[in-house]
């Protein structure tokens, strides 16, 4: 179908299929889909947001999060797509009780606006997550 899945524990690619059978046996771990432009990732994303009614769906760019001022001089309108970005990811995944109240995070394309200094500070946090909790995530980098 053009969309790699691999888990973060081992470097195979699984199946649609076997990560839905994972998804309902496991209760942490991490998971990236990739692929090229419209091979149907983000669909399959929706289709885990339907079929996983715990499961919350972070789509690309999500400004509803963090809509307050930064700093004295900053604002959210003040701010690049990637720092409105970072900001949203990193107040979500320090809400705990947010954090708390679902199995399943589901990620499309978290990072595609961000530089490598802040993919590094969100893969740490995803990957303390992931210990506790299931994420799937869409990425056109490797992880």
């Amino acid at each position: 179908s053009g969309i790699s899945i691999t888990s973060h524990d081992s470097s195979d690619n699984i199946l649609h299929s076997e990560l839905i059978e994972e998804l309902k046996e496991k209760s942490a771990g991490r998971f990236t889909i990739q692929g090229e432009k419209g091979t149907g990732k983000s669909t399959f994303l929706q289709t885990l947001k339907q079929d996983f009614n715990t499961a919350i769906y972070i789509p690309p760019y999500n400004s509803l999060m963090y809509n307050q001022a930064v700093s004295n001089e900053t604002t959210i309108e003040d701010m690049s797509t990637g720092q409105k970005q970072f900001k949203n990811i990193v107040s979500f995944l320090n809400q705990k009780n947010t954090v708390e109240e679902f199995k399943i995070l589901l990620l499309d394309e978290w990072d595609s606006n961000l530089d490598q200094e802040k993919i590094q500070v969100i893969n740490k946090q995803l990957n303390l997550l992931a210990a506790t909790s299931l994420i799937v995530e869409v990425r056109h980098r490797s992880p």
